[in-house]
C-alpha cells in the first residue's frame, strides 16, 4: 500500500475521531453551563449598610441561578465561579460616596468604592474567583457605614458571573 495514501487515510480517520470526542466532552460541559448578567436600570436611593443591591434587569441567566426579585445568585452546581461587579454613583451634596462588596454566604469576599464628590460621577469595580458549593449564595451589599447612599442605574451598575469549572 502506498505510504502517502495510508497517511492520508489515517489522518482523515483521526480528524473525524477528535472532533467527535470533543463534541461528546462539550456536551458534558454544556449541561453544566452557568452564567448570568444583570444590570441596574433604575437609580437606587436611600440604600443603607448591609442592604442587598438588586440588579433588576436580567440580560442573561443560563442555569437560572440569579434571582432578580432579591438580588441573590445561588450556585446551581458546585465549582469555581468568577463574579464581577461594577457600580456608579452620582454626586450631590449628601450622597457622594458608595462602598459595596460581594458577600458569599454572609462573608465579604471583596469591596470597592466610588466617590463622585469632586468629579460628579465615579465608578468602582472588582472581579472575584471563588469556589462555590451547590446552594451557596453570593450577592452585592452596601458596605458604607453611611446611610442613605445612592446607586446610579442606566446600566452603569452591573453584576455578572459564570461557572469556570464544575467540581
Amino acid at each position: 500500500r502506498d505510504p502517502i495514501k495510508a497517511a492520508i487515510s489515517t489522518l482523515s480517520i483521526n480528524s473525524f475521531r477528535d472532533p467527535i470526542k470533543a463534541a461528546i466532552s462539550a456536551n458534558k460541559v454544556i449541561s453544566q453551563l452557568v452564567a448570568f448578567h444583570a444590570v441596574a436600570d433604575a437609580n437606587q436611593n436611600h440604600l443603607n449598610k448591609d442592604q442587598t443591591i438588586v440588579f433588576e434587569t436580567v440580560l442573561l441567566n443560563i442555569g437560572n441561578g440569579y434571582h432578580d426579585n432579591h438580588g441573590l445568585f445561588t450556585a446551581p452546581v458546585s465549582g469555581i465561579y468568577v463574579f464581577s461587579v461594577s457600580m456608579m454613583n452620582q454626586a450631590d451634596s449628601d450622597h457622594h460616596r458608595i462602598q459595596v462588596g460581594l458577600k458569599k454566604n454572609g462573608v465579604y469576599l471583596a469591596r470597592t468604592m466610588s466617590d463622585g464628590k469632586s468629579i460628579n460621577y465615579d465608578q468602582g469595580s472588582f472581579t472575584v474567583t471563588s469556589q462555590m458549593d451547590a446552594g451557596d449564595d453570593v450577592w452585592v451589599a452596601v458596605y458604607n457605614p453611611l446611610t442613605n447612599v445612592y446607586l446610579y442605574g442606566n446600566r452603569y451598575s452591573s453584576f455578572t458571573g459564570f461557572l469556570l469549572a464544575a467540581m
